[in-house]
Formats: C-alpha cells, sequence, structure tokens
C-alpha cells in the first residue's frame, strides 16, 4: 500500500523525510510499468493523448452533416493542437469527405 511504502522509503532514504504522507505519491511510483517515456508521461498527464477529439468527432459523426463535421475537425485542429492529427484524419476521413461525393 502507499501507507507502507512511505515507512519503507522514509526508513531508507532521508531525503523522503521532506515529502509528507499525502504528497508521496506526487514524488515516488511504484509497480508500474510503461513500455516507453511518452506513455509514462501520458499516464501522468504530462502529455495528451487525442482520445478526447477521437470521442468528439465520432459522436459528432452521429448527429453532423460533412460541412459541420469538417468544421469542427477544422476547429479541433486550430485551437486544440492535438497530438497526432494524422490518425485523427485516418479514423474519420469517410464521415468528414462523405457528403463531398454527391456535392
Amino acid at each position: 500500500t502507499t501507507l507502507v511504502a512511505w515507512f519503507q522509503e522514509n526508513a531508507k532514504n532521508p531525503a523522503a523525510h521532506n515529502y509528507r504522507y499525502v504528497d508521496f505519491p506526487l514524488y515516488y511510483t511504484w509497480n508500474s510499468t510503461d513500455h516507453n517515456f511518452k506513455e509514462a508521461c501520458i499516464r501522468l498527464g504530462l502529455l495528451q493523448d487525442d482520445t478526447e477529439w477521437d470521442v468528439c468527432l465520432r459522436e459528432a459523426c452521429c448527429i453532423r452533416m460533412g460541412q459541420q463535421l469538417r468544421l469542427l475537425f477544422a476547429t479541433i485542429l486550430i485551437f486544440c493542437q492535438p497530438a497526432a492529427p494524422e490518425i485523427l484524419w485516418n479514423n474519420h476521413k469517410v464521415a468528414l469527405c462523405e457528403d463531398i461525393l454527391y456535392q
């Protein structure tokens, strides 16, 4: 548990005495493995992934037309600066371009 880890770290590391128990998880981690630094940063909230924008576009595809979807996509690109815009495009390009064939 966190409490046991806090006691163990305080017993072996004098620098840990500077942190209160409630602050301990902010400075120490344990039993967590990530495959690369990017995954670790996303898990810690230091980097953002594009999940929220993917969900936003997926939901909008159900209720919006192509022109509105393209406007939403452009708004996301300009103001939200997604980490991987090409992946968003590849995931939603069919819905974004659906009505262009009929015009």
